[in-house]
């Protein structure tokens, strides 16, 4: 009867493997978890059972009717304007971002997406690849391979490395990486990026275990061909090619045995050599080039004859908003901000370069990233050389990302922060296990905090993204995420005996944050009947005096009020409009106070700028 009794237990005990990581297991699930909230509350929920129109499902489309072309015809009023590739006429007809070539659309993106994953998922009884799920997938995989490539090399260079280490770097990698920033707008370029980022580290990974206790030429094989399908993805990803290139001289120098240093030769450049001559004959087949992906046929905001990326001149300006911009503090939740981008090169930049978009420095948003330059001096032999390899890897690409374009976006950070993570995390904790007594404590100490400010910038900008997704799409999200970590600034505002304006925003998905200059810069807001929210922190409960600035559109008709109302002490009162110069008093709350403007009629008033606080005579 025992015996009966315990074989139902033995049956529903955990995997062998499962068993001994359940730790990692459950931080990899929370991870997934939060990239799946993400893409989620930002409006992206995933629905099957539908034909879709993104790019990717578009491109699938017509690979499986036989073209490299989309199917999607292009407008006639298009094709026959003088030159559709000029933005001044092409606004109206145009599909953006799509290159036109010969009266066809293509992408100018790669087809390993679409080949690899939104076409297979079309024999599934699910209908097209939500564009979101692709993204989350491509994102979560990449970041469970990272996450295991760098417990492979910490097991094998620094085996001694306490487990809290490894666990905080793991969090830089989810966390610090640009990836929570990048998941929180899908779109084309998302999964571009995020498959790039993926079939990367699933090929760092399959190299690492390659080359484990001896050489295992089938992984070394794959992860050639997984490099290949990340160009497939990412030009820039080329950079791992050459980590490849580098690894097989070694070998092949090394191993005794010329035969076999020709197989691990072929292993590791053969497949990612015939991928990258497919993807030469794709372009030569749609464009007549082989290094031709179609950006110079793109309908974007410029016109592709006159602007030209791939410019030394770029590199300079690229690697300092990459490395060195500074996010933004303020007392606005969620407190760090990465735009609108200040021009804060101190240099003259090309006239050309400004196609600047939201973008943090990783020495200042992550600066845990610094003890990636640590590693190649601090660790030995093999070790030293795994470092150097990946570090080098790192900085090449984000070159290639400066060189490319005329300006500097946050996502394309995702193409090289997670390795320089990597080689941090090697660094700080092979640098700790030299040290003793007080330097120890206080690079172990020094690194942890650096690690946790990463974390939180990282976490911080997720909730806004490149416009502002989390309040547009789950304002009661944000509202409970703002209650709940507003004492902070409330405290600040206590201990400056002031109340502080946070941020205007309107759902028109235009958002600002004022900062200590005060104002919100060139953004303006029609106020009219959509409402434009103004938050206040206060210290303590008082009255003040509100102060719009901005100019009228138009001579309101008569009659015509403004509603102020303040949602978090539910008091509202009318008032005729005024730009400048009345002041407008209300009550305020201790903490948050969401203000809101809305005209009681059609059709907007003005523009709003800024709203000043002003003291009221007797307030206390």
């Amino acid at each position: 009867m025992t015996a009966t009794l315990a074989r139902p237990v033995r049956t529903l005990a955990l995997p062998r493997w499962l068993g001994r990581h359940k730790a990692l297991v459950a931080f990899c699930a929370l991870v997934g978890a939060f990239y799946l909230w993400t893409v989620w509350s930002s409006g992206s929920p995933f629905q099957f059972g539908q034909n879709r129109s993104d790019y990717y499902n578009l491109l699938s489309d017509g690979f499986l009717g036989g073209h490299l072309h989309l199917l999607l015809q292009p407008s006639p009023d298009l094709l026959a304007l003088p030159n559709p590739y000029d933005p001044a006429q092409n606004v109206p007809y145009a599909v953006h971002d799509l290159s036109l070539y010969h009266d066809k659309y293509y992408l100018y993106w790669g087809p390993a997406p679409a080949l690899l994953l939104f076409i297979p998922f079309r024999l599934l009884p699910l209908g097209d690849l939500p564009e979101t799920l692709a993204v989350f997938l491509f994102a979560f995989v990449g970041f469970c391979f990272s996450l295991a490539s760098l417990r492979l090399l910490a097991r094998r260079y620094v085996p001694d490395a306490p487990r809290w280490m490894l666990g905080a770097a793991g969090l830089a990698l989810a966390a610090g990486n640009a990836l929570p920033f990048t998941l929180r707008r899908v779109a084309i370029y998302e999964t571009a990026i995020t498959a790039g980022y993926c079939l990367s580290f699933i090929a760092l990974y399959l190299v690492i275990t390659g080359l484990q206790d001896g050489v295992r030429l089938r992984r070394l094989a794959l992860a050639s061909l997984f490099v290949g399908l990340a160009v497939g993805a990412r030009p820039t990803m080329a950079v791992w090619g050459l980590g490849l290139l580098a690894i097989a001289v070694i070998l092949y120098r090394r191993l005794p045995d010329r035969r076999a240093g020709v197989r691990t030769a072929g292993a590791l450049l053969g497949p990612v050599t015939a991928v990258g001559f497919l993807l030469l004959l794709y372009n030569v087949l749609r464009f007549g080039s082989p290094m031709d992906f179609g950006q110079s046929y793109q309908l974007a905001g410029v016109d592709p004859h006159t602007k030209h990326g791939n410019k030394v001149g770029y590199i300079p300006p690229g690697l300092w908003y990459y490395l060195l911009a500074r996010p933004h503090l303020t007392l606005g939740f969620p407190y760090v901000h990465l735009g609108p981008p200040p021009l804060s090169y101190p240099f003259d930049p090309p006239a050309e370069y400004d196609g600047l978009e939201p973008v943090g420095g990783m020495l200042t948003t992550v600066p845990f990233i610094a003890f990636a330059l640590a590693a190649p001096v601090v660790l030995r032999g093999t070790a030293r050389r795994v470092a150097a390899g990946l570090l080098g890897v790192g900085v090449l690409i984000l070159v290639m990302v400066c060189f490319a374009l005329w300006g500097a976006t946050m996502r394309y950070e995702v193409d090289f922060a997670s390795v320089l993570l990597i080689v941090a995390a090697l660094g700080w904790i092979a640098w700790t296990a030299r040290l003793s007594g007080a330097p120890r404590r206080l690079v172990t100490v020094g690194g942890a905090v650096l690690l946790a400010w990463g974390v939180l910038v990282g976490i911080a900008i997720n909730m806004t993204g490149y416009y502002d997704g989390l309040r547009s799409f789950s304002p009661k999200t944000y509202a409970r995420l703002e209650n709940l970590t507003s004492p902070l600034p409330t405290l600040i505002a206590h201990l400056d005996g002031e109340p502080k304006a946070t941020n205007i925003y309107a759902p028109t998905g235009l958002e600002s944050n004022t900062d200590p200059d005060q104002g919100v810069g060139s953004v303006t807001f029609p106020l009219g009947q959509v409402p434009v929210v103004l938050t206040v922190v206060s210290g303590s409960p008082r009255r003040y005096g509100l102060q719009l600035i901005g100019a009228p559109q138009q001579p309101p008709p008569k009659g015509t009020t403004i509603t102020i109302a303040n949602a978090d002490t539910h008091a509202s009162f009318q008032v005729p409009p005024s730009f400048g110069a009345r002041i407008y008093p209300i009550a305020l709350r201790r903490g948050l106070n969401r203000i809101s403007f809305r005209v009681d009629q059609t059709g907007a008033v003005g523009r709003l700028a800024d709203v000043h606080l002003v003291p009221l005579p007797g307030d206390g």
